[in-house]
């Protein structure tokens, strides 16, 4: 039985991504760019993020229930390069079904999150999550025991 669930974004978390990055004159992000650029060719030139190491220890830890929550549509070569770089989690949550997504990441992950948070084995069991959007953290911050910042100097931003 899981004692803990960890939950983990991609990009700018775990891997760096920075390379597939433009940025709206806003600082948004310019999601049309990034999906543009979820080619095998620039996946294969993502590199992994020091968090990757824990992570991957929470990934084989059969006590912890390691989730990655990502607003991204994932085709194969998506896959395989997340596998290959730092490994599966026991479960992936996509919560970008459009490319770009209809609703802002914030919004769509707590959605996504809230109704597996809702499954019994899950209630009541301590929650972390790592991201890099401070919106994504203030929209879930209720749902999780507590919920980290991971600022890197390679995303941009």
């Amino acid at each position: 039985m899981f004692r803990k669930m960890h939950v983990y974004d991609v990009d700018g978390v775990l891997l760096n991504s920075a390379h597939r990055h433009k940025f709206n004159i806003s600082g948004e992000l310019n999601v049309e760019h990034y999906f543009n650029n979820l080619t095998p060719e620039m996946l294969k030139k993502d590199s992994v993020l020091p968090l990757a190491k824990q992570y991957i220890k929470d990934c084989i830890n059969p006590e912890i229930y390691c989730v990655i929550c990502s607003v991204r549509s994932m085709n194969h070569d998506q896959l395989f390069s997340i596998a290959e770089k730092i490994g599966l989690p026991d479960k992936i949550m996509l919560v970008g079904e459009h490319e770009p997504p209809l609703a802002p990441s914030q919004f769509l992950k707590r959605a996504a999150l809230v109704r597996l948070f809702n499954l019994k084995q899950f209630r009541n069991i301590p929650r972390f999550f790592w991201d890099d959007s401070e919106k994504n953290l203030e929209a879930t911050k209720d749902l999780f025991t507590n919920s980290f910042l991971v600022k890197t100097r390679t995303c941009g931003q």
